[in-house]
């Protein structure tokens, strides 16, 4: 109970220092067009954001009803081929890859946060920095360390499935997609896949990402996803995609969509990641609920009912 308590406190004090201590980060109209066209870019599409997130919440079940495509999850889209689940017991990270006959979609999702696991919840709290890789385009580029760890623990074999799946569908897009945890490796591996395998990611839809970089990697990503479909969804009083905070360094990428509490209405926001009209407009983020429900899909019903029965997530 302690240490939970210790947890909330140390989340009021970054959510109201990421607030206070900081300037307004938001852009000029022209440096918004700039960095972010929505005239030369997919609009948003409700439909899409719905099948996206049944995809992130289906690698919250077991491998095995994900390699069977039988999960609670995986009945909400059709038409779908798993080509790989790659589990790592140690890290206890996941991602599958497969192919979206619907909408010819090669599609990389990886698991988020999970509830019955301390080590993930370790991998998101804390809020040191490393170097992202070597020999990039981007010298200054850091990124969240376990994050970053988290997502090397499953990449040969992600990488290896994705690419045998474009492989195959050579006309098809990329997406990723992840919910919390899993939003931030999708956004990891689209960088490591552009600059190591020469594949740039087409779409991106996210649910409850935390920051990922530094402002260097986060312009990095900007201008090489800059023809790319970029939607980070947002939900009222989630606190996830409040940390790491600002101020300690890190920065969202564009284009966030922002959900208010109840589901009803939502803001396409501005081109700087960081919209202070946004979820950046809330001084003390603490919905929880908020985080585990978006578009109206209860995450912690839809888990339970997944994995109900399994004696692991593996």
């Amino acid at each position: 109970m302690a240490r939970y308590v210790s947890s909330q406190l140390l989340l009021v004090v970054v959510c109201i220092c990421s607030v206070v201590w900081l300037p307004s980060t938001r852009l000029s109209a022209a440096q918004e067009l700039e960095l972010y066209d929505l005239e030369a870019r997919l609009p948003y599409d409700v439909p899409y954001a719905h099948r996206m997130l049944s995809l992130s919440g289906a690698a919250y079940c077991p491998s095995s009803t994900i390699a069977e495509w039988k999960c609670s999850f995986c009945s909400q889209v059709d038409e779908f081929k798993i080509y790989g689940v790659n589990y790592n017991a140690t890290t206890d990270m996941l991602s599958f890859v497969g192919y979206d006959g619907a909408t010819n979609t090669v599609v990389v999702s990886f698991r988020g946060t999970n509830p019955l696991s301390i080590k993930d919840w370790l991998a998101d709290l804390n809020f040191f920095m490393t170097p992202f890789g070597s020999g990039n385009d981007c010298e200054k580029c850091q990124v969240h360390r376990g994050f970053l760890a988290a997502y090397q623990s499953i990449r040969d074999r992600t990488l290896e499935w994705m690419l045998k799946a474009k492989s195959q569908f050579p006309d098809a897009k990329i997406a990723v997609t992840g919910h919390s945890l899993g939003g931030a490796l999708a956004m990891v591996a689209a960088m490591d896949f552009h600059l190591y395998a020469n594949t740039t990611a087409d779409l991106f839809y996210t649910y409850g990402q935390p920051r990922v970089g530094n402002s260097a990697f986060t312009d990095l990503f900007k201008r090489t996803f800059n023809d790319s479909t970029m939607y980070r969804l947002t939900h009222g009083l989630d606190p996830v995609p409040h940390l790491p905070p600002r101020f300690a360094g890190f920065y969202h990428p564009n284009t966030e969509v922002y959900y208010d509490g109840l589901n009803t209405h939502y803001t396409i926001c501005d081109g700087s990641g960081e919209d202070p009209k946004c979820a950046d407009q809330w001084l003390l983020p603490l919905g929880f609920t908020d985080h585990v429900t978006y578009l109206g899909l209860d995450f912690v019903a839809q888990f339970l009912k997944c994995n109900l029965g399994a004696e692991r997530m593996g």
